[in-house]
């Protein structure tokens, strides 16, 4: 079997991806780099999409290698991985603060954390470099109760107004709903099914470099997105 043959190319909502797999950002790659002005365009955006029941918004592509040790690693999308997991969080910390236990041990199981029923030990569906991992990690357990003052490198300051940011706007959408319980399995369920990621699995570093920069061209990552749909 050739390489070519070897890459892998899926069509997935976002949070499925999460949920099925689990991915690790290598140390060469760089920290969380959106701004707040990224962030709040994504939130607008996936609004936008499900109050218009809009069956699909195209997120982008994830280029990934691997498996290794069951994780695969992340050569582009930690970006978009990384905020989704942030927006997720911050809505299954509105359930708890509401006192719905049982739907933030559902949430945090399936697409942020699952618990080896051995050892008892987190295993977090996604891990960051060795910068940004013990923040995020902190992040996705609670983000009101993370302790700010302890993270002081620039992408921490980015990810702490990333978690800010969604958890804040998560808050308003849900103090301005007639049902915010149903709003926010609403925006579950749009991450999960229809926020749509490309998928691109590449047998190794090489091919996945190759692929990350020429998905840099917009039009070939849209008509990748024609086919797989078509």
């Amino acid at each position: 079997m050739s390489q070519m043959q070897e890459i892998r190319i899926q069509l997935e909502g976002v949070s499925t991806v999460l949920k099925t797999r689990r991915f690790k950002v290598p140390a060469y790659q760089r920290s969380y780099a959106w701004e707040r002005e990224h962030v709040e365009s994504l939130l607008t955006d996936i609004n936008d999409a499900i109050r218009n029941k809009e069956n699909e918004y195209f997120l982008g592509s994830v280029v990934v290698t691997g498996p290794v040790n069951q994780r695969y690693e992340v050569v582009d999308g930690q970006q978009r991985l990384t905020t989704v997991s942030l927006l997720i969080a911050a809505i299954k910390d509105i359930f708890l603060r509401d006192g719905d236990t049982d739907v933030v041990a559902s949430v945090r199981s399936e697409f942020l954390a699952s618990t080896d029923r051995k050892t008892k030990e987190k295993e977090s569906k996604l891990v960051l470099n060795e910068i940004d991992n013990e923040l995020y990690q902190e992040l996705i357990d609670s983000i009101p109760n993370v302790d700010a003052d302890r993270f002081t490198r620039q992408s921490h300051k980015r990810l702490l107004e990333a978690a800010r940011t969604v958890f804040t706007y998560i808050e308003q959408l849900c103090a301005k709903s007639k049902d915010a319980e149903e709003d926010l399995h609403a925006w579950l369920d749009y991450l999960e099914t229809n926020l749509k990621v490309i998928v691109v699995t590449a047998p190794d570093d090489s091919n996945a470099f190759i692929i990350f920069e020429t998905l840099n061209d917009r039009g070939l990552e849209l008509a990748i997105s024609d086919l797989l749909k078509n």
